[in-house]
């Protein structure tokens, strides 16, 4: 019968050989399977490379639950196309500063939306968000109002969900504005932006072997076998889909004590069309909207930008209004913002009469 120390040697053994084999096993996987980008990330940057003149990586970078995010610190020349000028600042947000958790100024407002927030084709201080911002601290000057630009090309709904859950409503704001509504209907593959979430999330090792990439390629194997069939191509979000996640959009403010705001943004069709006329998910806007009660006087939670452009299309060819079908020019901008102005002013001024009456 072996003895207790040769038993305690061959365990010794045993485990050096198995620690040298995993170590092996490590550097030969990262030898010749480097870490892959997920799959959404890959067909954002396909879809990049095929209609625009932006070089993807060094403007998107990868994020574990958002997909991709704006890059850090990014300033383009001031004509380059499509996004011109400032991108970023640190945070991966269209500011020219940091924007610290704790609010400073007197009123905050988060924008979370796509290129429309973000301000395709325009310089940053030309986005409505900003102008916005000026917009309110003129009329309720010496108080101070931030408006935050947390606008990102190519998202979608799903992905301005999990930017408030994870971090959007760490910076406190007052109010959130939502604007999205086009990159939904975006066909890539058989599965939706929640779908592909889940599949990442199924594929991720326990916290602590992330490190590994030999544990990252033994639990995505794992996940790819229970994956299914290949599905027909669909949309990234359904319809019904859109609506479930403005109601997760809602409950989450509602929770952090945080108003919601939808602002439904007009295509080039709507100047056309009549005005009852709406895609999908403009009517699922107004209709989630038409049923709550926000701001001031129970206002309907949205500003709806189809009969400002519609108006404004009265007076200015559709060319003047849009560089597409969906991205505003900086006259349409100006109008946007005008109209935000004039929404939220009852809301600021009760805000700030609210504020100035629990410090005294």
């Amino acid at each position: 019968m072996p003895s207790k120390r040769s038993l305690t040697r061959r365990l010794a053994i045993g485990l050096s050989s198995l620690a040298l084999a995993l170590a092996a096993g490590e550097l030969f996987v990262r030898w010749r399977s480097p870490r892959q980008p997920p799959l959404r990330l890959e067909q954002f940057s396909n879809a990049i490379h095929e209609g625009f003149d932006v070089r993807f990586r060094e403007v998107f970078e990868s994020d574990p639950e958002l997909v991709w995010r704006l890059g850090r610190d990014l300033r383009l020349a001031p004509d380059a196309w499509p996004l011109p000028g400032l991108v970023s600042n640190s945070q991966g947000l269209r500011e020219t500063k940091v924007i610290p958790l704790a609010p400073k100024e007197d009123l905050r407002i988060l924008f979370v939306g796509d290129s429309c927030t973000f301000g395709y084709q325009l310089p940053w201080q030309e986005s409505f968000v900003q102008l916005t911002e000026i917009g309110l601290s003129e009329r309720f000057a010496p108080a101070t109002i931030e408006c935050i630009n947390a606008g990102v090309p190519g998202y979608s709904l799903f992905q301005g969900w999990r930017f408030l859950e994870t971090e959007g409503l760490d910076f406190e704001p007052d109010l959130v504005v939502l604007n999205f509504g086009w990159n939904g209907s975006t066909r890539w593959d058989g599965l939706s932006d929640a779908q592909h979430h889940a599949a990442w999330v199924r594929a991720q090792p326990p916290p602590g072997l992330r490190w590994s990439r030999l544990a990252q390629r033994l639990w995505e194997a794992g996940a790819d076998r229970r994956a299914g069939p290949v599905q027909e191509p669909r949309a990234r979000l359904l319809p019904e889909e859109f609506e479930d996640l403005l109601q997760r959009c809602d409950r989450l403010c509602a929770q952090r004590g945080t108003e919601l705001l939808l602002l439904i943004g007009a295509g080039r069709f709507n100047l056309t069309q009549p005005f009852e006329r709406r895609n999908a998910f403009q009517a699922a806007q107004l209709s989630f909207a038409r049923s709550r009660a926000y701001l001031t006087g129970g206002a309907p939670a949205l500003l709806d930008t189809v009969p400002i452009l519609q108006d404004l299309g009265q007076e200015h060819a559709a060319d003047e209004l849009f560089f597409d079908e969906v991205h505003t020019t900086a006259l349409a901008n100006r109008a946007i913002a005008s109209a935000l102005v004039s929404k939220l002013a009852p809301w600021v001024a009760q805000e700030l009469e609210e504020k100035r009456g629990e410090t005294e």
